[in-house]
C-alpha cells in the first residue's frame, strides 16, 4: 500500500487481512522473506557516531537511532515480512530543506537510503537497513475554495487529503487506505472508485516538487521541466528523487449511493455474470469484485464468496436496475446500499490498513481476458491450500475516464482495459512456515493462469517482489522515455532498488 496503494482492500475477511499476530521478524525467521529484500538488509557502508550526529546537525528534524524513543513504530513496515529490516538511523524531516540534507548526507557517506510516509510499499522497498528519509511529519494539505486545487506536503496520507477535502466539499481520486502515503499513490498512477468518472490519481496532477539526487530542489509541470512532470504521473516512488510536493485539481462531490453486497450462493455462475453486468455499466458506478476461498478444517476443497463493494453516482434504484441480472442468479446473503453525501460514503469504504503479512499479485485485464480467465481461476481458488485467512481474487473495475488518456501522455501505460485483477494471500504468526510456502506456491500458479491470458501488464503500486521482467510489466512502451528520464535526473542511479527503472 504503497501503497501501496494505493487502493488497499479486503471488504469480506471477518480478520482484516494485515491484522498482526505474529512478533516481528517471524516472516525473516520462517525463510519467508524474498531474496530481494534480503539483499537490502545490509548497509553498502557503515558509518560511525561521528557521521550521525554530523546528520542530526544538518536537519531541523529529529534523527532517531535504535533505542530511540519513537524509533520502534516508524521503522516497522505495514508489511510485517520485512519487519526485520531496521534502519540504522530516521531522519524525520520538516521541511524540503531537510530532505534535500538528508540525501546529500547519504550520498556523500555511502549510507543506502529509502523514503518513506507511509510505509504500505508491498514488496518492502521503503525499508532499508540504512537511512530511512521519513516525510511523514511533513503532511500539511490546503485546498483553494476558490478553484478547488489541494497543495499536498509529500508526507501527507489518504487521511489528510480526506480530512482537507471534506472540508470544501470537493475530491480527487484517492485511495481507501487512510495510512497509505499520498505520494506514491499518485506517483504509481493511483487507482480509486472515482477514476471511471475522473480519471486516475495522477491525472488530477498539476504540478509536482522534488529533490534530485544531486540536491536540486525542482518544480515540474506542463510548463516546467515537462519530462519530470510526465514521469511523475506513473513512475511509481523511489526511482528519480524525493517528491515533497504536489498540486491536484480537485472536483466537486455530490451524493453517492454506496454499495457493499455480498453472496455465498452459485458463486460459479455469478462471477462471469457480474463481471460482464460491470463491464456494460455506466462510467458513474466504480466498483471492485473480490472472490474470496476458505479452506475449510475438512478435507473438502474451499469455499467460495463474493463481495461487490463501491459507489454510484446515482439513485438507489438505478443501481439496483444494473444488478438486475446478477441478483436473477442469486440472492445476496448481506446487503448494504443507501444514498449519503460523498464524504459519509468514503467514510463508510475506508479502512485503516493494518500491519500485517501478506503478498499480491497484479495484472490488468479486458474484458475478453475475463472470459478465458475465470474458468480456470474459479478452479484454482476452489483448490486453495488454506491458510488463518482467505485467499482473494480482485478484479478492480477500471475504464471510462482512464481510457481517454492516453498510454503514452503519461509515464502510467495502463490505459486500454476493463480491469486490474490481482490475486492475493496474507497470513498471521500462527501459521505455520510450511502452510505460507504452499500458499505462496498456490498463489504463483494462479498467477501464472492470468499472466496467460492478460493484454496488460502489472500494476506499479501493487510492487510485487516475485515479478519477473517487472519494469516491462510495470511500465510496458513507456520504459525507454523513463530510462533516458532517469538518466538525465540520477545519472549514477543514487535511487534504486531491486525494481526501480535504471538509467538508460
Amino acid at each position: 500500500m504503497t501503497e501501496r496503494d494505493g487502493l488497499c482492500a479486503s471488504v469480506v475477511a471477518t480478520v482484516g487481512r494485515r491484522q498482526f499476530l505474529g512478533g516481528l521478524g517471524a516472516a525473516a525467521a520462517l525463510g519467508l522473506l524474498p531474496q530481494a529484500a534480503q539483499a537490502r538488509a545490509l548497509p553498502k557502508r557503515d558509518v560511525g557516531p561521528a557521521a550521525w550526529r554530523a546528520l542530526r546537525e544538518r536537519l531541523s528534524g529529529p534523527v532517531l537511532r535504535p533505542g530511540d524513543r519513537g524509533y520502534a513504530r516508524l521503522s516497522q513496515p505495514n508489511n510485517l515480512r520485512y519487519a526485520a529490516i531496521r534502519p540504522a538511523g530516521i531522519a524525520r524531516c520538516r521541511s524540503v530543506e531537510d530532505v534535500r540534507a538528508a540525501i546529500l548526507w547519504a550520498r556523500d557517506t555511502g549510507v543506502p537510503f529509502v523514503a518513506r510516509s507511509g510505509g504500505h510499499s508491498y514488496a518492502g522497498f521503503s525499508s532499508t537497513a540504512g537511512l530511512v528519509v521519513d516525510l511523514s511529519l511533513m503532511h500539511e494539505v490546503t485546498v483553494d475554495r476558490s478553484s478547488g486545487i489541494a497543495t499536498l506536503a509529500g508526507g501527507a496520507r489518504n487521511g489528510h487529503v480526506y480530512a482537507a477535502l471534506r472540508e470544501v466539499h470537493a475530491a480527487v481520486t484517492h485511495g481507501r487506505c487512510l495510512g497509505v502515503g499520498a505520494a506514491a499513490f499518485l506517483l504509481g498512477g493511483g487507482v480509486g472508485f472515482n477514476m471511471r468518472m475522473h480519471g486516475f490519481g495522477c491525472d488530477h496532477m498539476l504540478e509536482a516538487q522534488m529533490v534530485t539526487a544531486s540536491g536540486d530542489i525542482v518544480t515540474a509541470s506542463a510548463r516546467d521541466n515537462q519530462d519530470l512532470f510526465w514521469a511523475s504521473r506513473g513512475i511509481g516512488g523511489g526511482n528519480l528523487g524525493i517528491h515533497t510536493g504536489f498540486k491536484l485539481q480537485g472536483f466537486a462531490v455530490d451524493d453517492l449511493c454506496l454499495f457493499k453486497i455480498e453472496w455465498k450462493e452459485r458463486i460459479r455462475e455469478l462471477l462471469p455474470v457480474l463481471l460482464e453486468t460491470l463491464a456494460g455499466a455506466p462510467a458513474r458506478i466504480g466498483s471492485k469484485l473480490t472472490t474470496t476461498a476458505v479452506k475449510p478444517r475438512s478435507g473438502e476443497g474451499a469455499r467460495l464468496g463474493i463481495a461487490l463493494t463501491g459507489q454510484y453516482a446515482g439513485s438507489h434504484a438505478e443501481l439496483l436496475d444494473i444488478l438486475a441480472p446478477a441478483y436473477r442468479v442469486s440472492q445476496p446473503a448481506a446487503e448494504t446500499v443507501r444514498v449519503e453525501p460523498y464524504w459519509q460514503v468514503q467514510a463508510a469504504l475506508s479502512e485503516d490498513g493494518s500491519p500485517g503479512y501478506y503478498q499480491e499479485r497484479s495484472r490488468f485485464l479486458t474484458q475478453a481476458d475475463t472470459h478465458a480467465l475465470v474458468p480456470a481461476l474459479l478452479d484454482r481458488l476452489a483448490r486453495f491450500p488454506g491458510l488463518s485467512m482467505p485467499a482473494e481474487a480482485k478484479f478492480f473495475q477500471t475504464g471510462g475516464a482512464v481510457a481517454k488518456v492516453a498510454p503514452d501522455a503519461t509515464a502510467f501505460v495502463h490505459r486500454r482495459n476493463d480491469w486490474l485483477f490481482s490475486v492475493e494471500i496474507g497470513w498471521t504468526g500462527t501459521d505455520h512456515a510450511r502452510a505460507v510456502r504452499r500458499a505462496l506456491a498456490w498463489q504463483a500458479d494462479c498467477y501464472a493462469e492470468a499472466v496467460q491470458v492478460a493484454s496488460g501488464g502489472a500494476y506499479q503500486n501493487f510492487v510485487d517482489p516475485s515479478l519477473q521482467a517487472a519494469q516491462d510489466a510495470y511500465y510496458g512502451a513507456n520504459l525507454p522515455r523513463l530510462r533516458a528520464i532517469k538518466r538525465r535526473y540520477d545519472p549514477d542511479n543514487l535511487f534504486r532498488f531491486a525494481q526501480s527503472v535504471m538509467p538508460g
